[in-house]
């Protein structure tokens, strides 16, 4: 059965039968004058007329079928140029063959016309675009080949974000089964796996000659050179990516291979003058299923072309007005997005000329006249394809520039763009905002108009420099700098500078900031900052001088105290000795309070410096105690606990600054307390990481209106006005001390019954329960296992040998305990880092573990030396020390060694320690 492309054909063929006759009378009557006595100018303008009306034909009946009357055709055309190009030798034999090939051609067209042979070829098997429905569109499936379990999850994640479907193989293997069954949209392929580097590239080869594979192939690698993105083209790549994968561009590369792209039929806008030909043209076209659209008037094609939006333009090259080498070139200059558009001519002449003229004007083929059906669709289509994939891409650069564009409009600083000849190319809103030129003042001017005359030249020179390949330090940092205004003055700006290459030259932007508020708020807080140091100072000078004048009488008290204690000739009684240590032991104490005192400026600004171990409530309930007893036994005070402090767990807590807050709460309890009254120490658990200590008295309490004020420096709530002795700063700094070591401190009181103080500190059990355990089973270890000390060094026999700088008995002792409890390892340790180099290079111990505040040299200086030694510097040194804050460890790893670990040491992470670099 005929298709409604062959009775569509038929009919174009019936047609075009019916005029042919016309056609051949009409070249006749041009034809006449030439047979008759006439001027040149007559015969002239007949040959030209003939040439024209065989032209026509000569394409039109060739693509009709009819050979052999567009041969004819074809022929009188070229002897009509001939003659017109050598008028002068034009002889009467020559006129008379335009008679003779009219006189064929009629013949030819009355055959034609009852002939068989005139029925013309049926092209079938024509190229044709499939034209889906919006309706056919569904998500993309890819399958992402990658051992890499970690890369995949990512990419997983990032693709489906992106709308993909997304299926992970780690073995290449799996491809050919999985493609089958989850018909993929594209794959992403790793090149090499483990124990074949090969294997991606082999696998998609493979399917690909199986048939098995037919989508889209990226490959990821991390080679870059040309010979692996040889190889992929080879194994049958259509993208190649380096990793690290960019996702931007994965996802760009992924939506130009799988895009269906624009879904209407490719568009085919064709001006030729010859309505026959075009009409043909139109038919077979539009049967491959692409959208046509004919001018037969090449004037009005330019506004057809704007019209329609063509993928491709088929344009005659001889038509009347306007021929088709000057109407491409008119398409080529009426802008950017003509600029791309193939053109594709149709021409009877084969002549290298005209060749050469359509390249210079942006031809992409010739499709000569006769008209090959199919030719002529498979020219057009491939054509059409690449235009669509040029189209994408120009509209996506251009939808980048507007972005960029759009970005740089609404910036809030001023972006501006230069030559290599410092011109100003590019003037965004805010530039004209913060300069004041407008873009016709500025742009094509110098850029050094914005910078204040006595810096030109420095500018200038370090343009020229730049230029001359000295990149200095100002490309891609922000740098400070002056501006210049339209109105003169100068203001200090930020300037951020950029440059790239592009055709041999150099261009710049730069991005600037109008900082005055800033510089403005800047001075205004250099002048606070000022004012608050001079203050500062003052305060110190006085706090100094206040110390001085407390230290001088306390000095004569701690000075005759020990003169009275220590006089052998005079020797004390049992009871004076006890009033003297008394006296030593509170004028101690008052001289910490006096150093506490310098230290307020340091704990309010968080610097009190501090040494967190484990620390037994009941020693700092003992010495606290024997500190105020004297104070409540004067007042008939009763001070008691409420709960055995055995039973406590240790606190983790610096122990002076710890006393030093129980001490201020028992005196203030004691001091502001009733004669006769009652002091009650409260040991308890509080939840399961804190020990609370709470100090309650018998006193009057304290109003509602007053506790806002208690934490407050120097306000006594009213105790000033009474012969109460205090300073008002006890409180603050025992609030400030407890929540430097991690604690809480509160109160409760009750006008007229009393009030309670409370603090809560971490418990050890809740921080550091690993070397709790082991201290325990060194306290309860057989004596035979204990390590006895020796002069300046211990050692126990074993296979590796550990260096051990310390100075503390106490360390020592613990680490004796810690080694012995590591098999193979035997210990030796010195009191000083001089002790400890000289033990290290007699000894060669397996490792080292210093102490950094030794007496003498210090641990890293000692550090030092072991590393410049060569016979120790492969030795591996750690760190155990009681500096312990941030910037203590960042020096400590700074210097050089292999671990810094801190005090108290947590025994279990030692051990680890040890082991991994005996292991190492």
């Amino acid at each position: 059965m005929a298709t409604d492309f062959e009775h569509k054909m038929v009919a174009l063929t019936a047609a075009f039968l019916g005029k042919l006759s016309d056609k051949v009378r009409e070249l006749e009557f041009a034809a006449a004058p030439i047979g008759e006595p006439a001027d040149g100018v007559a015969v002239g303008k007949s040959l030209r007329a003939v040439q024209d009306l065989a032209h026509r034909l000569a394409g039109s009946a060739g693509t009709y079928g009819f050979s052999n009357i567009g041969h004819t055709a074809r022929n009188l055309e070229l002897l009509c140029q001939s003659l017109l190009e050598a008028p002068d030798t034009m002889a009467s034999g020559d006129l008379a063959q335009v008679d003779e090939l009219l006189s064929l051609m009629a013949e030819q067209a009355e055959t034609a016309t009852f002939s068989a042979l005139a029925q013309p070829q049926i092209v079938t098997d024509l190229p044709r675009r499939a034209v889906e429905g919006a309706a056919a569109v569904k998500s993309k499936n890819l399958i992402l080949v990658d051992d890499d379990a970690e890369q995949s999850q990512l990419l997983d994640q990032l693709l489906t974000n992106f709308g993909y479907t997304v299926r992970v193989l780690e073995n290449p293997a799996e491809l050919g089964q999985v493609a089958q069954e989850f018909e993929p949209d594209a794959v992403i392929m790793d090149i090499m796996f483990p124990g074949d580097r090969d294997a991606g590239l082999t696998t998609i080869n493979r399917l690909r000659q199986d048939h098995l594979l037919d989508c889209p192939v990226i490959f990821v690698s991390v080679r870059e050179d040309f010979p692996a993105r040889l190889e992929a083209i080879r194994g049958g790549s259509d993208g190649y990516i380096v990793k690290p994968i960019e996702i931007n561009i994965l996802i760009e590369m992924l939506g130009r291979l799988t895009e269906e792209g624009d879904r209407a039929p490719f568009r085919v806008l064709i001006v030729d003058d010859d309505s026959d030909l075009t009409e043909y043209c139109r038919v077979v076209l539009e049967d491959a299923g692409l959208d046509v659209s004919v001018v037969n008037d090449p004037l009005l094609a330019a506004e057809e072309m704007i019209r329609y939006g063509p993928d491709v333009i088929v344009l005659d090259i001889e038509m009347p007005d306007c021929d088709g080498f000057e109407l491409a070139k008119v398409i080529r200059q009426m802008g950017d997005v003509y600029l791309q558009i193939p053109i594709l001519y149709l021409t009877a002449h084969d002549d290298i000329s005209n060749q050469v003229l359509a390249m210079r004007t942006g031809s992409e083929d010739f499709i000569a006249k006769p008209i090959n059906a199919e030719r002529l669709v498979t020219s057009i289509i491939a054509r059409s394809e690449r235009a669509r994939v040029l189209k994408a891409l120009y509209q996506r650069l251009r939808s980048g520039e507007e972005r960029f564009g759009s970005i740089t409009q609404s910036a809030n600083e001023a972006v501006v763009s230069a030559n290599s000849l410092g011109l100003v190319l590019s003037w965004n809103p805010s530039a004209e905002r913060i300069f004041g030129f407008s873009k016709r003042d500025i742009i094509g001017k110098p850029i050094t108009m914005l910078v204040p005359q006595h810096l030109r030249q420095a500018h200038l020179q370090g343009f020229k420099r730049f230029c001359d390949g000295d990149n200095g330090k100002i490309i891609g940092s922000t740098v400070e700098l002056l501006g210049l205004r339209k109105d003169g003055i100068e203001f200090p700006m930020d300037l951020s500078l950029s440059s790239w290459k592009s055709q041999g030259d150099i261009f710049f932007a730069a991005t600037m900031r109008d900082i005055t508020e800033r510089k403005e708020i800047e001075a205004a807080l250099h002048n606070a900052k000022k004012e608050a140091d001079k203050a500062n100072q003052a305060k110190s000078e006085f706090l100094s001088a206040m110390s001085h004048e407390l230290r001088t009488p306390l000095n004569a008290i701690l000075g005759f105290g020990q003169l009275l204690q220590f006089n052998p000739k005079e020797p004390l009684s049992e009871t004076q000795d006890s009033s003297v240590n008394l006296i030593l032991k509170g004028g101690s104490h008052l001289l910490e309070l006096i150093n506490d005192i310098l230290d307020l400026a340091r704990i309010e600004a968080g610097k009190v410096e501090l040494s967190i171990e484990d620390v037994s409530i009941l020693s700092v309930v003992e010495d606290s105690l024997s500190l105020v007893s004297e104070l409540a036994a004067n007042r008939n005070i009763a001070i008691d606990i409420d709960q055995p402090v055995e039973k406590i767990d240790r606190i983790r807590a610096d122990f002076t600054r710890i006393k030093q807050v129980l001490l201020n709460l028992l005196s203030n309890a004691i001091k502001y307390n009733r004669d006769d009254g009652k002091v009650t120490i409260r040991l308890q658990q509080s939840g399961s990481y804190y020990q609370r200590i709470s100090i309650i008295d018998s006193g009057m309490g304290i109003a509602e209106n007053l506790r806002g004020d208690l934490f407050k420096p120097f306000n006594r709530l009213g105790a000033e006005s009474t012969d109460i002795e205090g300073t008002g700063i006890g409180l603050v700094v025992c609030k400030q001390l407890v929540e430097s070591m991690g604690g809480h401190i509160g109160m409760e009181s009750q006008v007229g019954i009393g009030s309670t103080f409370w603090f809560e500190l971490p418990s050890s059990s809740g921080q550091n329960t690993t070397g709790r355990r082991i201290n325990q089973q060194a306290n309860s270890a057989d004596p035979r296992d204990q390590v006895t000390d020796a002069p300046g060094a211990t050692e126990n026999l074993g296979q590796n040998l550990m260096l051990y700088v310390e100075d503390n008995p106490s360390n020592l002792q613990l680490m004796e305990m810690i080694v012995s409890r590591i098999d193979g390892l035997s210990l030796i340790s010195a009191h000083s880092a001089e002790l400890g180099i000289e033990l290290a290079r007699s000894r060669h111990p397996d490792i080292i573990i210093l102490d950094i505040n030794l007496p003498g040299m210090d641990g890293f200086k000692a550090l030092e030396i072991l590393n410049s030694d060569e016979e120790t510097r492969d030795i591996p040194v750690l760190a155990l020390s009681a500096a312990a804050t941030r910037r203590d460890i960042e020096k400590g790893e700074a210097a050089g060694f292999a671990r810094y670990m801190t005090k108290p040491m947590e025994i279990q992470n030692v051990i680890e320690a040890i082991n991994q670099h005996l292991v190492n």
